[in-house]
């Protein structure tokens, strides 16, 4: 995969999961289970892009539907890198 739109949907991805998942415990993990239908499969293809480009997901250690994305995003052009 051409490494523009792999740095692409990674933030297309982050993006998205940053707009449609509540932000736990001051921040650090995302709340990726939705009630909201319409938002359900964004939150799902976006979980599924990160997997695809080998993002770590770290999952929440009490079991709750959380995720904190391992990700260094002053690698990627997309996030503001001058």
């Amino acid at each position: 995969m051409n490494q523009t739109l792999k740095d692409y949907a990674i933030w297309q991805a982050i993006s998205d999961l940053e707009m449609y998942c509540r932000s736990r415990r001051n921040g650090t993990y995302l709340r990726v289970e939705i009630e909201d239908r319409e938002a359900k499969p964004i939150v799902s293809h976006a979980l599924r892009i990160l997997e695809l480009c080998n993002v770590n997901l770290a999952k929440d250690p009490y079991g709750f539907a959380n995720v904190r994305i391992d990700y260094d995003r002053s690698q990627n052009e997309f996030f503001g890198r001058p």
